[in-house]
């Protein structure tokens, strides 16, 4: 719409796509629009006066079909208009099913799927790292260490820092079809789970005769504990007692305390980062009274569970850095092998508390995250604006330009640069009339927009003025 009355007198040059079927769009025309509401019987209808009516086929250009009229009343489904659920989510807002259903959609329509099967790749692999990090940290703990605990805050950012550079690098690369977008959220977590591993193994063998998974000892039999086992000098049989590997112990709890307790240190001093750090970003509204305390206490609320998501992990790798290396300073953990308790034995309740944080990531990504987001960044709006953002017109695909023709498209690939059937309409102004649609099934940009199946259909005053034409190849004027 060019121009909307102040006095509701409804718009001027009004422009109307109906793309339900992107194979034969119908385009209007009309010197003057408007909408008609009725919200108790939730009905829609759009009513445009002097105007025309186009209908092309991209398939089978050559049939064309256009009509005027002095009034066309449109009806619209109210529910694809104002959906109840807000406006078209994006990609990090879907749930795995809905990804698989994006991704075989591109796939049947000749798009590249990159783009889905990598975030249905993340909904796993994000909480996956959980686990990774829970083994570096087991890992950087071992060492006697004298640093502190603020070094072992400091090592974890730094672990946090490059496992993202490796991610993105790796994204980087599927997009620019260098890696299969199947492996490259999985990179990461094979890249430092892989280190975290041979470090855990190379600490461990210090201190351990023989690779073993829970503790050492030197019974053979019941029978024989009374009578003292004869070993010799280089005789150091390692065995798996069972008695270590059933339920809970006390040595369970006991690291399962220290763990929890830097979980809890360490999560609310990292969530506290994030609330005052979005505090001064946004104090400066409140202060300046174009905000609300309750409005921003709503966008703290909402904002949250993609805080918590941020801050989970890296509380659980800095809580077992922290907590290995407490026990390696204390001698704690010598005690422990001497006793015949292996680390991997001691560092048990750590992994598996590190499967719960994976699990309620994963739950959070699949449930509340995407809602939660939603409302938080419409809440952002309205403290940094005012006003609220109804259309996301990242979904929408049009684009405008300042003489007034009007783009639209399926699909655009950053990385090539191309887009994909695309259509241009330009117009007469005044009066408000289309005079020239040109559509492409592929537009790249090389210095230049060169198109491929491209054809021009410029329109007259009557059909004797009309004129079409079909091209292999050009350059698109623009």
């Amino acid at each position: 719409v060019q121009e909307v009355s102040t006095t509701g007198q409804g718009w001027s040059n009004v422009f109307l796509a109906d793309t339900t079927n992107a194979e034969e769009p119908r385009i209007y025309t009309a010197r003057s629009g408007r909408v008609v509401l009725d919200r108790e019987n939730r009905t829609v209808d759009v009513v445009l006066q002097n105007g025309t009516g186009h209908t092309s086929n991209h398939t089978s250009p050559s049939d064309y079909e256009s009509h005027t009229f002095d009034e066309l009343v449109i009806s619209l489904d109210a529910e694809a208009a104002f959906p109840r659920n807000g406006p078209q989510r994006g990609l990090a807002e879907l749930t795995v099913s809905e990804l698989d259903n994006e991704r075989a959609n591109m796939t049947e329509m000749g798009l590249s799927a990159h783009a889905p099967i990598m975030h249905i790749h993340r909904k796993f692999s994000i909480p996956f790292a959980c686990l990774v990090f829970a083994l570096l940290g087991v890992a950087f703990g071992v060492t006697s260490r004298k640093d502190g605990r603020l070094a072992s805050f400091a090592l974890g950012i730094g672990v946090i820092f490059a496992y993202y550079v490796v991610m993105y690098m790796s994204e980087a690369l599927a997009k620019g079809q260098l890696l299969s977008p199947h492996w490259a959220m999985w990179v990461p977590n094979i890249f430092f789970g892989l280190i975290g591993l041979a470090l855990l193994v190379w600490r461990s063998k210090s201190v351990e005769r023989r690779f073993t998974l829970f503790s050492q000892t030197h019974a053979t039999d019941d029978h024989d504990e009374d009578t003292p086992e004869q070993i010799g000098p280089t005789d150091t049989a390692v065995k798996i007692n069972p008695k270590s590997i059933s339920g809970f112990n006390l040595l369970d709890w006991y690291v399962t305390k220290l763990y929890l307790h830097w979980v809890l240190l360490a999560f609310i001093g990292l969530v506290g980062i994030f609330y005052i750090s979005t505090f001064i970003d946004l104090s400066d509204k409140l202060f300046k009274g174009q905000t609300s305390g309750y409005m921003l206490l709503e966008y703290f609320w909402y904002a949250t569970p993609q805080f918590v998501y941020y801050v989970l992990p890296i509380a659980g790798l800095v809580s077992a850095l922290i907590t290995v290396g407490v026990l390696t300073k204390t001698s704690e953990l010598t005690i422990m092998k001497a006793c015949g308790i292996s680390l991997y034995r001691v560092a048990l309740p750590i992994f598996g508390l590190s499967l719960v944080w994976s699990a309620c990531l994963f739950f959070m990504g699949e449930t509340i995250l995407a809602r939660s987001n939603q409302r938080a960044e419409h809440l952002n709006q309205l403290i940094r604006t005012g006003s609220s953002q109804t259309v996301d017109v990242l979904n929408r695909r049009w684009l405008a330009t300042d003489n007034g023709d009007i783009y639209h498209y399926n699909f655009y690939d950053p990385n090539t640069k191309e887009l994909v059937n695309l259509s241009v309409y330009e117009f007469d102004q005044p009066p408000w009339t289309l005079q020239r649609q040109i559509h492409a099934s592929h537009a790249k940009f090389d210095a230049k927009w060169n198109a491929n199946n491209v054809w021009v259909r410029t329109l007259g005053t009557s059909d004797e003025n009309s004129h079409y034409e079909a091209l292999e190849t050009t350059e698109l004027p623009f």
